[in-house]
Formats: structure tokens, C-alpha cells, sequence
């Protein structure tokens, strides 16, 4: 089979378990809610295999690269997921809210399920560098730099991108202001005090750094190969993919939030190589 095919076909896979899960959880919550699906337009799967899509031509570049088996591709895949475009962006929701938070612990579930089944068809369908044990990986990363230092890296990149997040936050704060100030549109935004902020997005990044650590130790990949493969897959599972799914935000509002996170990816990528990388 062609090159070209198989990939085709792999991203499919991907895609439709992605998208599949993603409706069937859409629809069994609005049930529970009593709130009955709409029988025409079928925007939830439009939008479901649209993102599912994206994340998969995303992930391709970066899970082809990685030293890993199967399983392993599936648990550290998982990890990157759950914790990246899913947990990341419902703590910033509880916290940037007004009053009650909207997340609860069925969209922690299914988080969970969304990751897992989708990590899990990545598993099955990705030909990767070469086989290799997760473990195995992550003990030659801190071994590479000793335990102390090892750590040090690890923080050191949860500073980093508390740091960027001030930074690129700051300057597009000015073409969201409204949103988060002006009561009528209904969106219940705010922004917490700056001490709240600064342990806050440190938090995140740890969230972050965590996610990326088990690729980061098992990628063949190296400099701009790397930050590269890294940009496109944190972009798209921490911008893309949420913010298309956002339903109660108006598009103006995502667009400008998907374009400042894109930009902070592409800020936060060199600081996570320089940190994260593994030595050869």
C-alpha cells in the first residue's frame, strides 16, 4: 500500500474515534439534561470530526517520531491529551468564571473517555521511529541529567510558561478586555488577582511540562525537527481543538484566543526544547 494511503487511512481512524466519542458523549448529556438533540444540521459532527481530524494530522508528526511501542504511544498519548486539551483548559474555566464553575465531573469522565479511545486508536494505527519501553525512556531522560537537575528542568519549564502566558496574555488582553468586564454578554468571564494568577499558570505549566516529558524522552526527533513536530501538537490539542469546541464563546472571541495561544505555543516550543529535550 502506497505511503500516502496508509497515512490517509490512519488519520481516519483517528478521526472517526475521536469525532464518534466526542458525539456519543454530546448526545448522552443532553439527554440526561432533558434537552432533546436537534434532528437537523448536525453541527456537533461536523465539528466533532473536524477537530478529530485536525488533532490527528497534528499528533501524526510528532507520535512517528517517538521510540515507543504500541502501549506506549497509547499511555503517553493519553497523558498529553488528557492533561493538555482537556484538564489544562477546565481549570482556567473554574477559575476565569463567574460564580459556580460550568465544569463537572461528567466532562471529567469524559475527558478521560475522549483521551483514551483516542489515544488508543493512535496506539493501534501509528507506525512509529522504533519500538521502545515508555519507562525505560523516562529513566534515560533523567538519568542523561541526574535526578536534581532533572526536576530543576521540569519547573524550570512550568516558570517558563507562566512566564510567556504574562507576557502574550498581556499584550492580547487588550482586544478581549470587554468580554471579561462587561456583564451583558452573558458569558459570567473574570480575571482573577494577580496573586491568584502567578500559582495559577505555574500550575498549568506543570500540567503542561508533565504532558510533554514522556514524548519529549522517547522522540528521535531533534532541534527545529523537534519544535516543529512539538508546535503543531500543542497548538492544535491545546488551541485548536478546545476553542472549536467552545460553544457558548462567540467567534470573535475564539478566534483572537486561538491565534494568541498559537503565538504562545510557538514562544513556549524553543523554552520546552531547551528544557525538555533529551540528549543525545
Amino acid at each position: 500500500m502506497k505511503p500516502w494511503l496508509d497515512a490517509a487511512g490512519e488519520v481516519a481512524v483517528v478521526t472517526v474515534a475521536y469525532g464518534g466519542v466526542t458525539v456519543l458523549l454530546h448526545h448522552l448529556a443532553s439527554k440526561s439534561q432533558g434537552k432533546e438533540v436537534p434532528r437537523t444540521g448536525g453541527r456537533i459532527e461536523v465539528k466533532a470530526l473536524a477537530t478529530g481530524c485536525i488533532l490527528a494530522l497534528a499528533l501524526r508528526p510528532l507520535v512517528g517520531s517517538l521510540r515507543l511501542g504500541s502501549l506506549g504511544v497509547t499511555a503517553s498519548v493519553w497523558m498529553f491529551l488528557l492533561l493538555l486539551t482537556f484538564l489544562l483548559n477546565m481549570i482556567e474555566i473554574t477559575v476565569f468564571t463567574e460564580g459556580r464553575s460550568p465544569v463537572r465531573l461528567r466532562d471529567v469522565i469524559g475527558a478521560v473517555l475522549v483521551s483514551g479511545v483516542t489515544a488508543s486508536a493512535v496506539g493501534a494505527v501509528t507506525t512509529t521511529a522504533a519500538p521502545g519501553a515508555l519507562m525505560k525512556n523516562l529513566a534515560e531522560w533523567f538519568n542523561a541529567f541526574g535526578w536534581k537537575e532533572g526536576v530543576g528542568r521540569v519547573l524550570g519549564a512550568a516558570v517558563a510558561y507562566m512566564v510567556a502566558y504574562i507576557v502574550i496574555g498581556s499584550a492580547t488582553w487588550p482586544l478581549v478586555r470587554s468580554y471579561y468586564s462587561n456583564p451583558s454578554t452573558g458569558l459570567r468571564l473574570r480575571v482573577p488577582s494577580g496573586g491568584v494568577i502567578i500559582p495559577l499558570q505555574t500550575g498549568r505549566g506543570l500540567f503542561v511540562t508533565l504532558a510533554v516529558l514522556p514524548l519529549a524522552a522517547s522522540t528521535a526527533a531533534h532541534g527545529w525537527d523537534w519544535g516543529l513536530r512539538f508546535w503543531l501538537a500543542l497548538s492544535a490539542s491545546g488551541a485548536v481543538v478546545p476553542l472549536v469546541l467552545a460553544r457558548e464563546w462567540p467567534l470573535r472571541l475564539r478566534l483572537i484566543h486561538g491565534v494568541e495561544i498559537t503565538v504562545f505555543f510557538m514562544v513556549l516550543t524553543p523554552a520546552l526544547w531547551w528544557m525538555l529535550a533529551a540528549r543525545s
